[in-house]
């Protein structure tokens, strides 16, 4: 389920999020069914943690918090018991006072989420995802079965099990709302369909190892095959002509890098790195657009960069993230010298080439006037 997001093998915090999560569902278990008061502390300690992944990952800790308040109270005192949500606290606050310690941080972190607008109507669009991504409709329905077989089941370990996943829950499902902000995409709820799989995956594997169930375990077996198939990790060989395009936009990036030349490159960083840059880049297409959805982008300096012909070199591409006003300043103050076509990807669903769409444009290269 990890690897069908299109964030999935590039460094991004949705992986860590999930990381952190299952750690945090695991800690839960060992402390919940070892009775440890050590573990439990830590179990806690750590799901407060869970805001340095991602903003949503704050909610955590209240699950948590409570599943050790009311957990072996046959055990542990009141008072023992208070010391729980009260870590929680203290950890929490310390992270988010880490995370807001710089102007700089509260901007990106609160301000611009803040002036973004939620789109309520996208929790339809939620209920449409299975038929792009049929991992997603498989995965529902199972789990569907598997926890409507759990709460029929009595026994201990059920019930922490059972207990655990819902405090985790207090984690994961607040990621939805990243999902509805302004420009939320579907690899955020890559945590929901991992957090579906916790108990789903164990059960179709119990069932279908269960003795004496041949025919029982037929339609579980086919479940966990169907899915597994779907999940297998695809993506599309590069062709011979994408592979020319991305190796032009490496050297001529590279000889301007060489030749002490300022470069902007829209969007994608690994011709920059390559080329030996190491400094963070302004006036990166995604990080305007967050800016311009919400009504900021006039704080980045972006159009006075342009306007004073700051950048040697512009690749140009994805203009449209920029809007129209900086899209004609550059025209304004720079000129087309050299055009890289773009390659069309013979998928253009990003269930297959994932973001390779952006190789199909062509890449204007801009100088200055």
């Amino acid at each position: 389920m990890t690897f069908r997001s299109f964030t999935a093998d590039v460094c991004h915090p949705d992986n860590l999020f999930i990381a952190h999560a299952m750690l945090g569902l695991y800690l839960c278990l060992r402390a919940v069914t070892s009775g440890s008061y050590r573990l439990s502390v830590l179990a806690v300690a750590w799901s407060a943690l869970g805001v340095l992944t991602k903003q949503t990952g704050a909610f955590g800790v209240v699950g948590v918090s409570l599943l050790f308040l009311f957990a072996h109270r046959d055990r542990w005192s009141i008072a023992a018991r208070a010391v729980f949500p009260a870590i929680g606290a203290i950890v929490a606050a310390a992270a988010g006072g880490l995370l807001l310690s710089s102007a700089n941080s509260r901007f990106h972190l609160v301000e611009i989420l803040a002036h973004h607008e939620v789109h309520w109507d996208r929790l339809l669009e939620i209920m449409r995802i299975g038929s792009f991504y049929p991992h997603v409709t498989v995965l529902v329905v199972a789990a569907i079965v598997a926890m409507t077989q759990f709460l029929g089941m009595r026994g201990p370990g059920v019930s922490a099990f059972l207990a655990c996943w819902v405090a985790l829950g207090t984690e994961v499902v607040p990621a939805l709302g990243s999902f509805l902000k302004q420009m939320g995409q579907w690899n955020n709820l890559t945590i929901v369909e991992v957090w579906l799989a916790v108990p789903t995956l164990p059960f179709f594997w119990i069932a279908i190892r269960r003795p004496n169930a041949s025919l029982a375990a037929a339609l579980p077996a086919a479940t966990l095959a169907l899915l597994t198939l779907l999940l297998v990790p695809l993506k599309a060989r590069p062709t011979v002509e994408q592979y020319r395009f991305g190796e032009t936009l490496d050297r001529l990036i590279a000889e301007d890098v060489r030749a002490g030349k300022r470069v902007l490159l829209p969007h994608g960083t690994t011709p920059l790195l390559r080329a030996g840059v190491r400094e963070a880049p302004l006036d990166r297409a995604n990080s305007f657009l967050e800016l311009r959805e919400a009504k900021l982008d006039a704080l980045a300096g972006t159009r006075e960069r342009i306007e004073h012909r700051h950048y040697d070199a512009i690749y140009l591409f994805a203009s449209e993230y920029y809007g129209q006003q900086i899209t004609d300043a550059i025209e304004r103050n720079y000129r087309e010298v050299q055009l890289i076509r773009g390659v069309e990807t013979p998928f253009r669903h990003d269930y297959v080439a994932a973001d390779w769409d952006y190789m199909a444009a062509n890449v204007r290269v801009m100088r200055p006037r």
